[in-house]
C-alpha cells in the first residue's frame, strides 16, 4: 500500500526551480519517507488517521492551509484510493485554492446579480459563496482522508486474511507431524 504510493509520488512529483513546496504529512510512514528525502519544509505532521480524529484532522488541515503565512496557489494530495476492496491505487488530487474575493469577482463578472432573481436570498450573495467555498474545501479534504483510511483498512484486512490462509496451510502438516 505505502510502497506503491511512494513510487507514484516519486513519478508524479516534480519541482520547477521557482517552486518552494511545503508538506503536511499524514501517517507515520509518510513522515519517515518525507523526512529521509528532505524534499522541502514540513509544516505539520499527523502520525495517525482514524475514525475518532477524522473531523478534527480535517479542521486542522484547513487551518494550516488557509491561515498560513504562505499563500498557496494549489494544494495536492497524494493518497490511496480503494478502487475495489481487493485493489488499492495511489492517486493525486489537486485542489485549487481561490481567494474568496476572486470567486466573488468572477461571479459578479459572469452573472448579473442585480437582474431579476429566480430565488430570494436572505444572505448576501458573497456570503453564500464564501460559505460554499469553505464547505467544498472541507468536504473535499474529508473525503480524501476517508477514502485513504478505507483503502488502508481493506489492505490490512487482505494482509491478515492472506497470512491466516498461509498459517492454516502450514498448521495442518505441523499438527500431523507433532501427533
Amino acid at each position: 500500500l505505502n510502497t506503491n504510493l511512494f513510487k507514484y509520488f516519486e513519478q508524479s512529483f516534480y519541482l520547477e526551480p521557482h517552486q518552494k513546496p511545503s508538506f503536511i504529512v499524514v501517517g507515520s510512514k509518510g513522515i519517515t519517507y518525507i523526512r529521509d528525502r528532505q524534499l522541502a519544509t514540513i509544516v505539520a505532521v499527523y502520525p495517525e488517521v482514524n475514525s475518532s480524529n477524522l473531523f478534527a484532522l480535517t479542521e486542522e488541515l484547513i487551518v494550516k492551509i488557509l491561515f498560513s503565512n504562505k499563500e498557496y496557489t494549489s494544494v495536492s494530495f497524494f493518497s490511496n484510493d480503494a478502487h475495489s476492496f481487493f485493489a488499492q491505487r495511489p492517486m493525486k488530487t489537486k485542489i485549487l485554492l481561490l481567494p474568496v474575493t476572486q470567486i466573488k469577482n468572477n461571479y459578479n463578472d459572469n452573472f448579473d446579480i442585480d437582474a431579476e432573481p429566480d430565488l430570494i436570498w436572505e444572505q448576501k450573495t458573497g456570503d453564500v459563496l464564501d460559505r460554499l467555498a469553505m464547505r467544498y474545501l472541507h468536504d473535499s479534504i474529508l473525503q480524501l482522508l476517508f477514502v485513504s483510511m478505507r483503502a488502508q483498512q481493506s489492505a490490512l484486512f487482505l494482509a491478515m486474511y492472506n497470512s491466516t490462509n498461509n498459517a492454516e496451510k502450514y498448521l495442518e502438516p505441523l499438527i500431523l507431524q507433532f501427533n
